[in-house]
């Protein structure tokens, strides 16, 4: 059988699943009173402010509470803030990756070039999937090849000969058209 409890909040007298544990207020008070405090929530409801970063006075709305930069311009500023620390953070992140250090891993990206074609162009970084441990740098074309020949050496030995002799060539009738 269900025992009554009052709530404290709402003097009405209601079943005890009503209630959450241990607890005095019914779950509906609570829902209640939690939607009436967070309802709002993010944005000023004052009339106009204006930005400290652009100058120009914008409905509240444009704003966030708490600050007195406007969305646009904060959105702006995360994203220089990104672009620029975006390298060194990834470079911190690589070397840990591979037990280097991130000046290191610099130094080899800004010196350094493809160990296969050569190029300067989008440069990456290689490591062997199996023991994970760094090889070299190669550029994103070089490293597709490798990725496709699933780091097979026998693979791209085969692909080599096969380019080296010459593919097939299949004659076929000429279209008519």
């Amino acid at each position: 059988m269900d025992a009554f409890l009052v709530c404290k909040a709402c003097a009405r007298n209601l079943s005890q699943s009503a209630f959450y544990a241990r607890c005095r207020v019914c779950k509906e008070c609570i829902k209640a009173k939690y939607h009436a405090e967070h309802r709002g929530r993010g944005t000023r409801c004052e009339e106009s402010l204006k930005c400290r970063c652009c100058g120009q006075t914008q409905p509240g709305s444009c704003f966030r509470d708490h600050d007195r930069t406007c969305k646009i311009c904060r959105s702006e500023q995360k994203k220089r803030w990104h672009a620029a620390h975006r390298g060194p953070r990834l470079l911190q992140m690589r070397g840990r990756l591979y037990g280097i250090t991130a000046d290191d891993l610099a130094k080899l990206l800004d010196a350094g070039s493809c160990s296969i074609c050569g190029t300067r162009e989008s440069l990456q970084l290689d490591h062997c999937h199996q023991t994970g441990a760094l090889r070299g740098l190669l550029c994103g074309r070089c490293n597709l090849i490798l990725a496709n020949a699933k780091d097979n050496p026998e693979r791209l030995t085969r692909a080599a000969e096969y380019l080296r002799v010459g593919a097939l060539v299949i004659s076929r009738p000429e279209l008519k058209t």
